[in-house]
């Protein structure tokens, strides 16, 4: 799946964050499953609302589980609740 940058929100009104810091990519076995062995793997990029839209817009993230499967959660609410977003 490729999305262009230019088709996202601006920076004024969601604000991307990449978990960890300084994450580039995720590892995939030869299974297709994400390898947790490699250090410093992107696990979950995330699209907070800038604070004039925070009660508008909800918080958004996108995470590759150690399946392999993004997932799209929101990472203001408990892992329980099935919008939570996985560990």
């Amino acid at each position: 799946m490729f999305r262009a940058a230019t088709s996202l929100p601006p920076s004024e009104v969601l604000v991307p964050a990449i978990v960890p810091d300084g994450a580039t990519q995720v590892y995939y076995t030869a299974l297709g499953w994400v390898d947790p062995v490699v250090g410093n793997r992107l696990s979950s990029l995330r699209l907070i609302p800038a604070s004039a839209y925070a009660a508008d817009v909800p918080p958004v993230a996108l995470v590759v589980t150690l399946a392999g499967m993004p997932v799209k959660c929101n990472p203001a609410v408990a892992r329980s609740d099935s919008r939570g977003c996985p560990p």
